[in-house]
């Protein structure tokens, strides 16, 4: 979140909030009201340099003209913002402002350090996974017995969202939150892609991300003839529920389509990936989830053909969400016949892990792991054979900033590595340079460089195999003034090899992609890429699993 800032109240208002009758009197013609809102959100506290108080029923605040208005939750603050008739939670994260389509999928991606689109999201989360009714529809209310769980700084907002929910401090509140039996004991933190949806719907935001329903690549010179052909359906919630693609060979795609489907929970949470690898219409088998009342996967079923149960793993955690144990049952028959176990720290770092890969209760490998005081990772010691002897070490040195700036590889634990890397980084945290020397003496054996625009686009690496200072490969990138990606050439010893040219909408959505082989005078790609929208689906879910899908 940004930076506190003091506030000193001058004697004038002083004067003035003692002669409204307190900070929750709205005697005075110039006491203005405004709304805290993802939904209104009542039961948030609210400091301005003049008065304080509590969101009401319809997260409302007073303030007087100019003043800024600070908000928390219990003791932990969650941002401050220009007070105004509508206060969001974007308000709350300086220069973070709603954007749509392609600019909103980049800023969902972007993994740099501080306050960010991230807090935002985790904000939200935040405020919908605490909402007293679970419905953050009918808007959001937080309990004086909820908030009352919250220290100053317990929580960390400007992580990245997909860390968030293993945030230490916002496991803790959850845990005690429904073991005091304030919120129910299902109580799940909320996804990222609905937390975010319902933002956007709460502030009349048309967020412009289409569901991708169809992805082809075809060759011009061959038309019929595709390389590769997928389409996806999903369900009223925007989730995936169906994909059928080319199975993926060593080469490329193959002849064969497969088909998978996936069902889901009311929370959000697949349950059930159904897998048919001859399209033919028939499960070739199928792996069910099952999760406990925090939302952590706790049990997989793996299924074949005959339908019948082939393998079981199983997952505990800790109250903070971290997994201590793995039990892998692999012939279904009720005895695991391997056991992984997890130790972590005070902070949730992991400090231990131990594999019993026979099952004979007794660890045939150690991993032992130390962090420095920023919870950084400086060290890893394995000991494949549980004897005592360390078999390989990893050592790790940071920047005050906390960039990785050398990493040592110790392949036979002697505390002499044999290979180092060194990492170089710009003011703002862009990576300029990598080597790696391969042999333990001090000169580096390769190198990779980067360079970057002023909107930190990366626009072009350059490849040295022999850190001679001749460049084996140069890779250059081009964006356009909304930084979409609309051109990649990659050059290998002086000649380019392959290029790659992207069109986009309006909305920063790309509507074609072009290939264009070593050789080709640029008049006829080799290859062109066809993607299709459904502009009527919601496409939060697959930005945020962009994974999920096969070329998203």
């Amino acid at each position: 979140m940004p930076q506190l800032k003091l506030f000193f109240i001058a004697s004038s208002f002083l004067f003035l909030a003692a002669c409204s009758g307190g900070s929750g009197s709205n005697n005075d013609d110039s006491v203005l009201t405004g709304q805290f809102v993802d939904s209104a959100v009542s039961g948030i506290r609210y400091e301005t340099d003049t008065r304080s108080g509590i969101t009401d029923s319809e997260g409302r605040f007073t303030y007087l003209a100019g003043e800024r208005v600070r908000f928390y939750i219990g003791e932990l603050m969650l941002g401050e913002a220009q007070s105004a008739a509508t206060v969001s939670v974007f308000d709350l994260v300086e220069g973070i402002n709603p954007v749509v389509g392609g600019a909103l999928e980049k800023a969902i991606w972007n993994w740099r350090r501080g306050p960010g689109f991230s807090t935002v999201i985790n904000i939200a989360i935040l405020l919908q996974t605490l909402d007293d009714d679970g419905n953050p529809d009918n808007g959001i209310a937080i309990s004086s017995e909820v908030a009352a769980l919250f220290n100053p700084g317990s929580i960390d907002f400007n992580q990245h969202w997909q860390e968030f929910p293993l945030d230490r401090g916002f496991r803790k509140v959850l845990h005690e939150a429904k073991a005091s039996a304030l919120l129910d004991a299902g109580r799940q933190i909320r996804k990222p892609w609905a937390a975010m949806a319902h933002l956007y719907a709460s502030l009349g935001i048309d967020s412009r991300l289409p569901a991708l329903t169809s992805e082809r690549i075809e060759r011009p010179s061959a038309p019929g003839s595709d390389i590769f052909n997928a389409t996806y359906e999903f369900d009223t919630a925007g989730r995936l529920i169906r994909q059928q693609s080319p199975r993926i060979g060593p080469v490329g795609p193959l002849p064969q389509m497969q088909i998978l489907t996936f069902a889901y929970d009311a929370e959000d949470n697949l349950v059930s990936n159904a897998y048919d690898f001859e399209g033919d219409g028939i499960a070739d088998g199928r792996t069910e989830y099952s999760y406990d009342a925090d939302g952590n996967l706790v049990r997989l079923e793996f299924y074949w053909d005959d339908n019948l149960l082939h393998s079981i793993t199983t997952i505990t955690y800790d109250m903070y969400g971290n997994e201590t144990s793995r039990q892998y049952d692999y012939d279904a028959d009720g005895t695991p016949d391997s056991f992984d176990t997890y130790t972590y720290d005070s902070n949730g770092n992991q400090i231990r892990a131990e594999y019993d890969s026979d099952g004979d209760g007794s660890p045939d490998v150690f991993n032992s792991y130390t962090y420095d005081a920023e919870d950084n990772l400086i060290r890893q010691e394995y000991d494949y054979g549980a004897e005592g002897i360390l078999d390989a070490i990893y050592s790790y040195t940071y920047d005050a900033e906390g960039n990785l700036i050398r990493e040592e590889d110790d392949y036979d634990g002697d505390n002499n590595p044999e290979v180092i890397n060194s990492y170089t980084y710009d003011a703002r945290g862009n990576l300029l340079r990598e080597e790696t020397d391969y042999d333990g003496d001090g000169s580096p054996d390769y190198r990779y460089s980067y360079a970057f625009d002023d909107q930190d686009n990366l626009t072009r690496e350059e490849y040295d195999s022999g850190a001679d200072g001749i460049l084996d490969g140069i890779f250059s990138y081009t964006y356009d003034a909304d930084g979409n990606l609309i051109r990649e050439e990659y050059e290998y010893n002086r000649e380019i090899v392959d290029t790659y040219v992207h069109t986009y909408d309006a909305d920063g959505i790309q509507i074609r992609g072009e290939r264009y082989y070593q050789g080709n005078d640029g008049t006829t790609p080799d290859e062109i890429y066809i993607p299709t929208y459904d502009a009527n689906t919601s496409g939060w879910w697959s930005i945020f699993n962009r994974g999920a899908l096969l070329f998203l």
